[in-house]
């Protein structure tokens, strides 16, 4: 039974193969002109996500949400129903062709115009490490059967390495960046919202803004930032900042490590609908 199991899981299948052939490794950060999100390595919960650019001097974690939607339009039904008759008769005779486009035609006339939403991207967390160097072997990978998403490259002689993953017992992302040698962790990092310049637009509404009512700070050990959308629902996110060694201070809205061999961030998602207020 237990062989059986194993077998329609694929269980058997994945345990005689190479653990490589199970991750996506590329040797350059994401450099999609004007949407880099489509070259980010992804990963996630099933509620939150992390999409990982991979930059080595300028990191960007996109985080999503799956109950983050905005820019929809809901208007009231109008009545149409006095096109029923009409369009049986069209069915029954055979003139199926002239009968289905019916409705929406005169909803269209009647200048219903509804909208469905779209996702929004809950925010950037963004890392900015100290490069004496030009970055030598780097490489970034996807573990598709952890979900760890790890980024690597050399500076000054020493390795250093960018691990994220998301919890789904939390729904957080958990990133830890270590490095060779100690104290050869120097980090800014801070939250806010998607880079505008980066954003996918709504289908046919190109002129979308992103929300600007926004707040973001620091106190060290933690940072944050929220905004709100068009129907009023609040988002937004917030980190703890865990280094090992060295100090950690908040300058403006960022919280700065210096000196640290490891530094470890928890991230949650925060999301709170109008219809519940």
């Amino acid at each position: 039974m237990e062989r059986y199991i194993r077998q329609i899981s694929g269980k058997e299948r994945y345990d005689g193969m190479d653990k490589e052939a199970w991750k996506l490794k590329l040797l350059t950060p994401s450099s999609w002109w004007g949407a880099k999100w489509r070259e980010a390595l992804p990963t996630g919960s099933g509620t939150v996500g992390a999409a990982v650019y991979g930059g080595v001097h300028r990191e960007t974690v996109m985080l999503t949400h799956g109950d983050l939607w905005w820019q929809s339009r809901t208007p009231d039904l109008p009545d149409i129903s006095g096109r029923l008759e009409e369009m049986r008769h069209l069915m029954l005779s055979g003139q199926e062709e002239k009968a289905e486009p019916m409705l929406v035609e005169e909803l269209q006339r009647k200048d219903y115009d509804p909208a469905m939403a779209v996702p929004l991207p809950l925010g950037d967390l963004t890392i900015v490490s100290a490069v004496n160097e030009g970055f030598k072997l780097y490489s970034r990978e996807l573990d598709m059967q952890s979900g760890e998403v790890t980024v690597r490259w050399k500076d000054r002689g020493a390795a250093f390495e960018r691990a994220l993953f998301a919890s789904r017992p939390e729904d957080m992302i958990v990133m830890e960046m270590r490095a060779e040698g100690e104290g050869s962790v120097h980090a800014r990092f801070s939250l806010g919202l998607h880079d505008p310049s980066d954003a996918k637009r709504p289908p046919g509404r190109p002129e979308a803004p992103l929300p600007v009512e926004v707040e973001s700070g620091s106190d060290g050990s933690f940072i944050w930032y929220a905004a709100r959308i068009d129907d009023g629902s609040d988002f937004g996110a917030v980190a703890r900042i865990i280094p090992t060694g060295g100090g950690l201070k908040a300058e403006g809205t960022e919280s700065v490590a210096s000196g640290a061999e490891q530094v470890l961030v928890w991230a949650k998602g925060i999301w709170l609908s109008n219809a519940s207020i």
